[in-house]
């Protein structure tokens, strides 16, 4: 749980929650993180929206995440806060299916669940 975890917050799961709901291919990832690291590897079929980028990304994005679906958010795990404070931004406008997954891509990665390289589903 990150150190700025909050009352209120959306819910915090774990890898093993987070690969579940992978698994059952009805929850949409989103990666917090910078294109840039988006683009080196991400959990496979993530949308990139970036929480430092947010007014540029947003309007880009929204249209594309319905509000009664699930959501699980995430960044590069760590000291990484940014799936938290999106999250939280997502809750605000009225996203209540929201999970932050704190581990993020760092240990998605070590896992070695599914992953896409390069930059072939990126948002722009």
């Amino acid at each position: 749980v990150p150190p700025s975890a909050m009352e209120g917050d959306p819910p915090f799961i774990s890898l093993d929650e987070a690969a579940a709901k992978f698994q059952s291919k009805k929850v949409i990832f989103i990666d917090a993180r910078d294109p840039a690291d988006y683009e080196l590897g991400r959990i496979a079929g993530s949308i990139n929206l970036p929480f430092e980028m947010l007014d540029e990304y947003w309007p880009k994005v929204s249209p594309d995440l319905p509000v009664a679906k699930e959501f699980v958010v995430y960044c590069s795990g760590g000291e990484c806060e940014s799936s938290l404070f999106l999250g939280r931004y997502m809750k605000s406008n009225g996203y209540d299916k929201i999970y932050v997954f704190y581990g993020g891509w760092s240990e998605w990665e070590r896992s070695k669940l599914p992953t896409t390289p390069g930059a072939s589903d990126v948002k722009q």
